[in-house]
């Protein structure tokens, strides 16, 4: 039983090995444009609502000064318009 033990855990050494450069890259990408927020592409932003979902009706966004201004959001880099969407979408 030692050799199988010992076997499953060079597995799982040599797996997450394998792994951690593709997540390095996803997330050097992303650590690029800000330390803790999602590049707009990701996410699929774009400047008009999908339906009756968009920013302003968000968890994640951050009014500007008025109902019309241009914000931000907690999740996604950049300036964010209030009837823009994305698929990081949550309601309120």
């Amino acid at each position: 039983m030692t050799d199988f033990k010992t076997g499953s855990t060079r597995r799982t050494f040599v797996g997450g090995m394998l792994l951690l450069p593709a997540l390095a890259g996803l997330l050097g990408a992303t650590a690029l444009a800000d330390d803790s927020k999602t590049p707009q592409s990701a996410v699929q932003y774009q400047n008009k609502p999908n339906g009756d979902k968009q920013c302003s009706k968000c968890t994640f966004f951050i009014p500007g000064d008025t109902a019309t201004e241009n914000g931000t959001c907690k999740l996604v880099v950049g300036t964010i318009s209030p009837s823009g969407y994305c698929i990081a979408y949550n309601p309120k």
